[in-house]
């Protein structure tokens, strides 16, 4: 760093490496290589601030579409947000930055994008040393910002503040909606009321699992040995007793488990396996090993794995679900890397694959059956339909609900209605969460914070169809639905809470779980599974617990 042509060489080595799209497409963080910077002698660390901050900047205020893809700009987000942390750019002029993009649509998407990540990795600083009015100015800007396509950073802006958004006709803020505040959507007579009567089941909090160390994506509830498994982004799977005694831990390696699911009738454990970084290697060929997909079979109390499935060609392996009946099979939401048509380069193409365990002498020789391309944007969930094992259910961020037939090359129905560009959507914006227990419930949630319900007789193969009733909790987004705890009832949780809702009348009825007596904040629950005949509920997200209640 002694030579101006040496600062210089670093400066384009440094961009090269940082601002290539290839780390976005791997999903790598910026993060470690900006946290480089402070390690630079001085004279160089600040060359190197003054070189990157009107960079970044520069790109970032780029007119753009409100829709537009944020591939183009995350590095940069991700960078803005690491020079706040690193207090490069102080944090009432980033803040103050920020609200000016907030206020003009064409710059309104990289401006949600670069809050998000400042949110993430500069909370503290956000909450201890930002001045109250910049704060405030914020809250207001972030309350004008509407748009669909920013509901989920929106939620997760205003709970990690702690702000809430008011609901339309409803004043003041709140951490347990009142039944004002539960209304119906569309063009549906049938709302929603909340009941806290003291004569109607709900649920109880009973006690609290530890043991992983980081986020809890996925559960499997094995009902044959009565034991719960656990994983999370520490990369470890966690096998639990009934009374909270952990009897197994099955380490990884190389991934964590974003989806999980049991195929009861074959004893076998199916977990989709998502990169761990910190393991990928080191030097400028680091590259994050492709997503995977583990199977263990269960042998005495414990499991043991019986191969993996690489997935070279994916870029994500975002769900899984083993389908019904004798057949060893499963279906899964994969996201490939394909040649454009175009001659524009790699895509990424949406497929749910169907496939069958028998059909290849090994699992890691293992190819779809069939592969379904009609999906737009991430495959974000899937489901069985319990009256037909040959039937299961698609969840995307397109917002679309689609049925498939395993026996069927395409689609044979969506739920939803037609919109205006032609497609029909089942929700307002990305799907979270589908469930089925019988022809008449089906249920979906998103991020548009409403949970419907769906009959099968009135599926559509093209026109979509409309909901049999939509509920609306607490104006945030529904994280997780599971039918359970009654042959009409679901559990439900969102950004802000969890719910029993009871769908046995025309107008469902919900219920806050309690909560606990040390008076401890109810966490954001990926997943949530039933047990002991449905009567036990386990619930896990973000706070690295298993939270355990029952319901009564």
């Amino acid at each position: 760093m002694s030579s101006e042509s040496t600062l210089e060489e670093f400066q384009a080595a440094f961009v090269a490496v940082v601002f290539n799209h290839d780390l976005v497409l791997r999903q790598q963080s910026v993060v470690p290589f900006m946290f480089l910077l402070p390690r630079l002698p001085d004279h160089a660390k600040s060359r190197m601030r003054d070189f990157l901050i009107p960079k970044v900047l520069k790109h970032l205020t780029v007119k753009r579409p409100v829709e537009a893809s944020r591939m183009d700009f995350f590095a940069h987000a991700e960078a803005f947000a690491a020079l706040v942390n690193l207090e490069f750019v102080s944090i009432n002029g980033a803040i103050t930055t920020i609200i000016t993009l907030l206020r003009k649509p064409e710059t309104r998407c990289a401006a949600v994008t670069m809050l998000g990540k400042t949110v993430e990795l500069c909370l503290q600083q956000l909450t201890e040393k930002c001045d109250p009015s910049t704060l405030q100015d914020l809250n207001t800007a972030l309350q004008n910002v509407t748009e669909d396509a920013f509901q989920y950073d929106i939620n997760y802006i205003e709970e990690s503040m702690g702000w809430s958004r008011p609901l339309h006709g409803i004043g003041g803020s709140h951490d347990i909606p009142s039944s004002a505040s539960l209304t119906s959507q569309g063009d549906l007579n049938k709302g929603m009321s909340m009941d806290s009567s003291s004569t109607s089941s709900g649920l109880h909090a009973l006690e609290s699992y530890s043991g992983h160390r980081n986020t809890i994506f996925a559960m499997s509830y094995d009902e044959k040995r009565n034991q719960l498994i656990s994983g999370g982004k520490d990369g470890t799977l966690i096998v639990w007793t009934s009374d909270g005694q952990v009897a197994e831990t099955v380490d990884m390696a190389r991934h964590y488990a974003c989806s999980m699911d049991i195929q009861s009738s074959h004893q076998t454990l199916l977990v989709c396996g998502v990169a761990k970084e910190e393991n990928s290697g080191s030097g400028n060929n680091r590259l994050l090993p492709p997503p995977c997909i583990h199977r263990y079979a269960a042998v005495g109390r414990g499991w043991k794995e019986q191969g993996m499935l690489s997935k070279e060609s994916s870029k994500l392996v975002s769900c899984i679900k083993a389908l019904g009946g004798v057949e060893h099979a499963f279906v899964t939401g994969e996201t490939f890397h394909t040649s454009s048509h175009e001659g524009g380069g790699p895509r990424l193409d949406e497929r749910v694959c169907y496939y069958d365990i028998n059909s290849a002498s090994s699992f890691a020789n293992l190819q779809p059956v069939r592969q379904y391309t009609e999906h737009e944007d991430l495959i974000t969930c899937v489901s069985l339909f319990p009256p037909n094992h040959n039937l299961f259910m698609s969840g995307s961020r397109d917002s679309s609900v689609r049925v498939w037939d395993r026996r069927v090359e395409r689609c044979v129905g969506m739920f939803g209605s037609m919109q205006k560009n032609g497609r029909v959507q089942a929700h307002e914006s990305m799907i979270t969460c589908l469930d089925a227990i019988d022809t008449n419930l089906i249920l979906s949630a998103g991020m548009d914070t409403r949970v419907l319900r769906w009959d099968f007789r009135s599926l559509a193969n093209s026109g979509g169809s409309a909901p049999v009733s939509s509920l609306q909790l607490d104006d945030s987004a529904v994280l997780k639905v599971s039918l359970g705890g009654g042959s009409n009832s679901a559990a439900v949780s969102t950004l802000r809470g969890l719910y029993l809702v009871d769908f046995s009348s025309a107008r469902p009825v919900a219920r806050p779980a309690e909560p606990f007596k040390d008076g401890r904040r109810i966490g954001r629950y990926h997943d949530l599974k039933w047990a002991n005949g449905r009567s036990l509920l386990y619930a896990a997200g973000d706070d690295m617990r298993i939270d355990v209640y029952s319901l009564r």
